[in-house]
């Protein structure tokens, strides 16, 4: 199990995150989806977005 949240998650991790995120989001659970959307920024486990020339550019949940 630690394997799941080592310093890089895995993209099966990130995206479970992710639902977990819109899950709140969509629920009466505010609180919870403002902490965990903090979260998710503030460690940068958000995936990186690719611009035109393929660089790398991190992104808000509200990007995403």
């Amino acid at each position: 199990m630690d394997s799941l949240f080592s310093s890089q998650p895995s993209a099966l991790t990130t995206e479970l995150l992710l639902l977990i995120a819109k899950f709140l989001a969509a629920s009466p659970c505010q609180q919870s989806f403002k902490v965990l959307r903090g979260e998710l920024e503030s460690l940068q486990i958000l995936p990186k977005r690719l611009d035109w020339l393929g660089n790398e550019h991190e992104q808000s949940f509200e990007e995403l």
